[in-house]
Parts: structure tokens; C-alpha cells; sequence
């Protein structure tokens, strides 16, 4: 008789460079919450703190950015203007430290369980910057400058509490996988092409995909080593195949919180303008019942 194996789920954040704007009456309820320490906030922040309170109970190792960040990033890196490198480029740390702050402040206000999981933050990697490096001689003396930059950037918030780092790219250059590879980074491509996952097993042995990229990961298991895989946004039947090549305990499950879709974002705004106003469902809401059914659906049926 098969038995039910509950899989850690773990956050990769939120695609997309845009978040659902929030109801002005939660804004200002976040505006007027007390903070431990004075600590400059903005509308960043509050997305980013949104998305921990979703994923408290749930998520077993917490993840807060994601594309949205990308204008958080731009604004704490020098030497670039209008989408072009101008000068040398540089770490202006301050906003993101503070957002780690704010995050870990938080987090340690959400009940034992919370406190105690790891957080990650989620950043679009370097080349999904999309800077054009025209200040510098070739690409492989830039990648060196801004991988140095992610490196300071990364390691002050690793000093304020944060766990590690995941790097997010539809297609990572070979330069950034190479420079920033380390412990406490991991790359990730969930809809990677046979190519891109190959780069990214050069450098881990963990990955982290969407279930119709299964089949490729399987194939390239004849050249590569993989440890542990975890299957983003799956239904637990998508887990299955995994047990013919995996452990169980080598089996994740992950989460990315999709608000890239145009389309999927328009049907719903549209369904909400039909509603009556005492039934529309914030994005605070919306997102803590993403976070809820996929906790549900995180497990497997073993023999």
C-alpha cells in the first residue's frame, strides 16, 4: 500500500517585473505598522514583505524578490544609465540592506515556525539586467565588474541573515555561471532548453524546473550528475516520474508566484470589476492561497 511523503517546498520568488498593486486601505495599514528600527521603506518593500506573509506556514524555505526586483538592483548598482554602462561600475548597498532588514524583522514577528526557516532572496541574475557593457574593452571584462558587484551585494545580506541566493534567467551567460558560482548561489531556469540546463549542471548538481522539462533533465542525466531536483508550481502526480531516477528525499517541490502572465492578469482584473466590491480578493489574499493549495499538493505516493 502506497503512503503519502509530504516534500519541503521551497520559494523561487515571483516572475515578472511587475507585482499586483495593493488596496490602498492595505497600504496605508503597512505604512502605519511600527517598525523596530527606523528603517527606509517604500513600495519594494512592501511587495517584498507581502510576499514573506503569504509564504508564513507554508513555504518550508522562504523566498522574497524575484523580477520585480530588477529596479531595485539597477537603483544599488553605479556606473550605468538609461540601459548603458558609463563608467565603472559599482555596489550601492544601502536599499538592499535595508530590504534584508525589513524582511528579517518580519519574518521573526511571524510565529516560531517562520523565524526559524530559511530565507532567500531572489534576484534576476546579471545578464537579465540587460545593460549594454559598451564602457568596457569585451563582455568577459564586464561580466568580471558586475559579478563583482552581485558578490558584494549578496554578501551584505548574506551578514544581515539571509540564507543564500537564487540567480533567476531565462538564459544565463556562461561568464556570470562561472564567476558567481559558489556555495550559497544557485541558479535557476525553470523552463531551461537542453543547452541551458547543461550550463547550469556544469556548475550544481541541483535543479529546479516546471514538470515539461522532466524529460530533458532525465536525458541529460546520462552525462551529468544530479543530486536533487524540485518541480516548480506541480500537481502531485507531476512528482511521479521523479521516483524512478530520484530518492524521495533528493524530490522538492517549489514555488514562483506567476504575475507575468498579461493575459491570466487581464482575465482576472476583469473578473474582479465584475464583482461586487465586498468580494474582490486582494493580492495578499490571492497569493496566501497560492502558497496554501500548493503546501497541499507538495507531496508524493510512495511504495
Amino acid at each position: 500500500m502506497k503512503k503519502r511523503q509530504n516534500l519541503i517546498l521551497q520559494s523561487f520568488g515571483a516572475t515578472g517585473r511587475t507585482m499586483p498593486a495593493p488596496k490602498a486601505d492595505e497600504l496605508a495599514k503597512w505604512i502605519q505598522t511600527p517598525r523596530p528600527k527606523k528603517t527606509d521603506c517604500d513600495i519594494t518593500t512592501y511587495f517584498l514583505e507581502r510576499q514573506l506573509r503569504a509564504q508564513a506556514g507554508f513555504a518550508d524555505i522562504l523566498g522574497c524578490g524575484g523580477g520585480f526586483y530588477y529596479s531595485r538592483l539597477l537603483e544599488s548598482i553605479g556606473g550605468h544609465k538609461e540601459g548603458y554602462v558609463n563608467g565603472e561600475l559599482y555596489a550601492i548597498p544601502d536599499m538592499l540592506k535595508a530590504d534584508a532588514e525589513c524582511v528579517k524583522a518580519l519574518q521573526k514577528t511571524l510565529g516560531r515556525n517562520c523565524s526559524a526557516t530559511p530565507l532567500n532572496f531572489v534576484l534576476p541574475s546579471p545578464s537579465a539586467l540587460k545593460l549594454n557593457y559598451i564602457f568596457y574593452d569585451d563582455i568577459g571584462e564586464y561580466y568580471s565588474a558586475i559579478c563583482e558587484v552581485y558578490a558584494k551585494i549578496m554578501r551584505e545580506q548574506r551578514d544581515l541573515g539571509v540564507k543564500s541566493h537564487i540567480l533567476c534567467a531565462d538564459l544565463f551567460a556562461h561568464d556570470e555561471l562561472e564567476e558567481l558560482s559558489r556555495e550559497r548561489v544557485f541558479f535557476c531556469s525553470p523552463a531551461a532548453t537542453s543547452r541551458q540546463l547543461s550550463n547550469i549542471l556544469e556548475y550544481q548538481t541541483a535543479v529546479a524546473i516546471i514538470p515539461s522539462k522532466l524529460p530533458v533533465l532525465f536525458e541529460l542525466m546520462n552525462e551529468y550528475e544530479v543530486r536533487e531536483v524540485c518541480l516548480i508550481n506541480a500537481k502531485p502526480s507531476d512528482f511521479e516520474p521523479c521516483l524512478e531516477h530520484f530518492d524521495p528525499d533528493c524530490i522538492k517541490a517549489g514555488g514562483t508566484e506567476l504575475w507575468q502572465d498579461a493575459k491570466t492578469q487581464n482575465e482576472t482584473k476583469t473578473k474582479r470589476q465584475t464583482e461586487p466590491e465586498t468580494e474582490k480578493e486582494s493580492a495578499a489574499e490571492s497569493m496566501t492561497a497560492f502558497w496554501k493549495d500548493l503546501k497541499e499538493n507538495s507531496y508524493l505516493m510512495r511504495d
